[in-house]
């Protein structure tokens, strides 16, 4: 299967991976795998994950479980997905 973007990953994100990765959540860790996979297949795509624009400034956020979301951005000129947080949300506080 052919990557049609590359994804990169901000500190933040490589820090809620390896969060991810201690907490033992399998069923999270699966469906960032499938998140991540559908956003380097093609990022416009309505599943898996509920994609929605974030509110309070550029991108995008999908759904890991109620409360922790993948946000990220799209750069269509370079063909990257540029992932920030993959944990929480930006109503948290």
């Amino acid at each position: 299967m052919e990557i049609a973007y590359q994804i990169i990953f901000y500190k933040d994100a490589l820090k809620d991976i390896d969060y991810w990765k201690r907490s033992g959540n399998k069923q999270a860790l699966i469906k960032i795998d499938k998140i991540i996979e559908a956003l380097e297949q093609n990022p416009h795509s309505p599943t898996p994950g509920e994609p929605e624009m974030l509110k309070y400034t550029s991108g995008y956020s999908r759904r890991i479980n109620k409360k922790d979301r993948i946000t990220y951005d799209i750069n269509e000129a370079t063909k990257e997905v540029i992932i920030f947080r993959m944990r929480g949300h930006y109503g948290d506080k």
